[in-house]
């Protein structure tokens, strides 16, 4: 084969391996609506029996994925708020697009927890709520608890890229700081119902170490703040206020069997590589 079709065909396989993970390409495979009838990942509901939908959403390819819901659900929408990266928005209807950084968090991204928080307060459970979570959502909504800066998490999260901490011990350690993940989000839009569609860039899915972060409570393994393994990587632990404050079961870290409603498992639209 000649240097020109090698040329063409690693072309195309580049382009169907990015068509593959599009982001709204794969919410429309996972979301169709006919009428009144919503299927996602395999359920169906009644859009008759729900008053109002509320999007919130977090996550490098936010944008494309709020963009393809719109195009599903269109008026039904009621309000939505998605955090996104710098540069990653594109024009949208109901769906407000915020922006913040990544991968270290700052102040847009404190500002856009909020506005997700706020924005699934007051409902009801005839209201619907979608999460459309993607990768790099961690970084893009810090929420510390009560005691912890945004400093002190840039430089938590600083020390942790620095060390060569993973994503799911990143994620496990950013839950017990954290008034949005561990299940924090889930408790602030009970009584409604929530669907999750996630594009996966964390290798087995785990659900309590990317998108589940949000929605599921951690397992009884990830309940000390720092595990043994990441302390022995790097001193730089003790510059840190996750340090110097962390005794057994720090931050309001949602656990399993606690009254907090755990949703149904989320539906995951497609796997994409970490970008």
């Amino acid at each position: 084969m000649r240097a020109t079709e090698l040329r063409k065909a690693a072309i195309e396989i580049f382009g169907a391996a990015v068509q593959a993970v599009d982001p709204a390409a794969a919410i429309h495979r996972h979301m169709k609506r006919e009428g009144a009838r919503l299927t996602i990942g395999g359920e169906v509901l009644d859009l008759a029996a729900v008053r109002q939908i509320v999007v919130v959403g977090l996550g490098k390819a936010g944008a494309s994925m709020a963009g393809a819901v719109e195009e599903i659900l269109g008026e039904r929408i009621q309000r939505g708020v998605v955090v996104t990266k710098y540069g990653h928005v594109q024009p949208m209807k109901t769906i407000r697009l915020h922006e913040a950084g990544h991968p270290v968090p700052d102040e847009a991204g404190i500002a856009g927890a909020q506005a997700i928080l706020d924005c699934v307060k007051g409902l009801g459970p005839e209201d619907l709520v979608l999460v459309l979570i993607s990768g790099g959502g961690s970084a893009l909504t810090p929420a510390p608890v009560e005691g912890i800066s945004l400093a002190e998490k840039q430089a938590l999260t600083k020390a942790l890229l620095a060390c060569g901490a993973d994503i799911r011990e990143m994620n496990m350690l950013r839950k017990h700081i954290s008034r949005i993940k561990g299940g924090q989000l889930a408790r602030a839009a009970q009584p409604a119902q929530v669907r999750t569609l996630i594009l996966s860039d964390i290798v087995g899915d785990p659900l309590d170490a990317s998108w589940g972060t949000r929605w599921m409570p951690s397992p009884p393994a990830q309940r000390s703040p720092i595990p043994r393994p990441m302390r022995t990587r790097s001193a730089s632990w003790t510059s840190t206020a996750f340090a110097r404050r962390s005794p057994p079961g720090f931050g309001p870290i949602s656990k399993p069997g606690q009254p907090a409603r755990s949703p149904r498992r989320p539906s995951r639209p497609t796997r994409s590589s970490r970008g």
